[in-house]
């Protein structure tokens, strides 16, 4: 796996940027089509042709890729702060537009919680029979 230009974290997820932008773009469209003129100015500052090493290749386009989805979502979103995007409309982007599987931030811990009531072990008496 090759890193991203942008994180230096390594790509798991080989989708080139620009495929991740047109659903971007096919969302504004339907969500918020005074944002759109955003758009080329989101392409014109994430650094995809920038090359340093081999990278991989996207998995539906074949062509190389550079920044990692994850970056390119948060630059899209940067870009939609700047543009004074309602903050209703930044909410349901971090919805519908997040790598982050588990509702947490990559820089936050996982949190295990403990159980409320220890539970006793099974004595023999109590395993059925048939076990």
């Amino acid at each position: 796996m090759k890193l991203c230009q942008v994180c230096h974290k390594q790509i798991t997820n080989p989708v080139h940027p620009e495929r991740v932008l047109q659903q971007i773009e096919q969302w504004l469209y339907e969500s918020a089509p005074y944002l759109v003129n955003t758009l080329s100015v989101m392409r014109q500052t994430l650094p995809v042709n920038y090359k340093i090493r081999p990278n991989q290749r996207c998995i539906h386009t074949e062509k190389d890729v550079h920044v990692c989805p994850s970056c390119t979502v948060d630059h899209a979103k940067q870009w939609l702060k700047t543009a004074n995007a309602p903050q209703g409309v930044i909410k349901r982007y971090n919805e519908l537009f997040t790598y982050d599987i588990i509702g947490r931030t990559v820089s936050e811990p996982v949190k295990i919680q403990k159980p409320l009531h220890q539970e006793k072990p099974l004595q023999t008496s109590e395993i059925p029979e048939y076990l």
